[in-house]
């Protein structure tokens, strides 16, 4: 009897010990062309991955975080993927660079950025461009 009180109160351990928020993302396919930099070439057999996820520090719960999703690009550099516009963090790379997707991208489109920043000290920080370019275009 004792042990089926404390399972009961299980599913209510969120709601004692931190935040809860439930995600209210909308899941739509995009289109993802993928095209090599130096080449302005379709980049085929590119994997492109999405996870999301939250920083929680264990006191602050997401209930219906997105489903994270993989696709590979085809000989035209054309894949399509389902993306959520999730509203904490979305974490996309195509062919191994990582890419910052927002979900005004995902609902619109568009060129996610790519670059990155270095330097060294006393020096002035150089922005790169990632060696591809993706386009996100969402389906209607």
């Amino acid at each position: 009897m004792r042990a089926s009180r404390h399972i009961a109160i299980l599913p209510l351990l969120p709601w004692l010990t931190g935040c809860v928020a439930v995600s209210m993302h909308s899941t739509r396919p995009v289109e993802v062309r993928v095209t090599d930099r130096g080449t302005a070439k379709p980049l085929a057999e590119a994997k492109i991955s999405v996870d999301y996820w939250y920083d929680s520090y264990g006191v602050f719960y997401v209930f219906r975080v997105p489903t994270p999703a993989e696709a590979q690009t085809g000989s035209d550099g054309v894949a399509t993927i389902p993306l959520a516009t999730f509203s904490y963090v979305i974490s996309f790379v195509a062919a191994g660079t990582r890419f910052q997707v927002t979900p005004e991208l995902i609902r619109h489109g568009g060129f996610p950025n790519g670059s990155y920043w270095s330097g060294q000290t006393g020096q002035p920080w150089v922005e790169h461009p990632p060696p591809i370019i993706v386009e996100l275009i969402p389906k209607r």
